[in-house]
């Protein structure tokens, strides 16, 4: 069967626009899925070598994480550079590389599916709005009554519950009513100071 390919024609003396390279001060939404859709983050220790490793080719790679949220086979990130030099290919393939071999005991050789979804968000777009958006990953799953009773999504760069509404007060001045811990998890800490592990969520 033949091909068709398209050429763009530029005016003369017009300079062809380059193409975008991923690297700078900017703001990307990505969205991993496992292999075969395994649900590998149902597991607690899990999500904690994932959020290790994250920690760790953030810091190397100079992006800071505005927010991570987990799903049982998939992992949503919102990230954005810290410097010109930062680049996002290079360190989402270490990081997915390095997940992949913190989690080979439990998962084997293959934790990610090749493919994965990446936007980059435009400068007009409110900050707060798109990690309001991924934060009600969970609700919308049914995993979860409100973004802050979800334990396995949080915040490297600021406290989420900062970000979000809080949940609505019960009638009658009641606390408000959310499913299981509100403590949102937090990565590990490097030795030698206390671990904040996340706790399972009541059913």
């Amino acid at each position: 069967m033949a091909t068709t390919e398209v050429m763009q024609l530029h005016s003369a003396g017009e300079e062809p626009k380059p193409r975008f390279d991923y690297r700078g001060r900017h703001r990307y939404l990505i969205t991993l899925e496992t292999f075969d859709a395994k649900p590998v983050f149902a597991g607690r220790e899990e999500i904690r070598a994932v959020l290790g490793v994250l920690r760790d080719q953030s810091l190397v790679h100079h992006f800071e994480v505005l927010v991570y949220s987990f799903l049982p086979t998939t992992l949503t990130l919102l990230v954005r550079g810290k410097e010109e030099g930062a680049h996002m290919k290079s360190f989402l393939a270490a990081f997915r590389t390095a997940a992949s071999e913190a989690t080979a005991p439990v998962v084997g050789s293959r934790l990610w599916k090749r493919t994965y979804r990446e936007r980059v968000l435009r400068k007009t777009e409110e900050l707060r709005k798109v990690i309001r958006d991924v934060a009600m990953i969970p609700v919308r799953a049914g995993l979860a009554a409100h973004p802050l009773a979800y334990e396995f999504q949080g915040s490297f760069a600021d406290e989420l519950s900062s970000l979000l509404p809080r949940p609505q007060r019960r009638p009658g001045g009641g606390p408000p009513r959310t499913s299981g811990s509100n403590r949102l998890s937090r990565p590990p800490r490097r030795e030698g100071r206390k671990n904040d592990r996340p706790k399972r969520r009541e059913r």
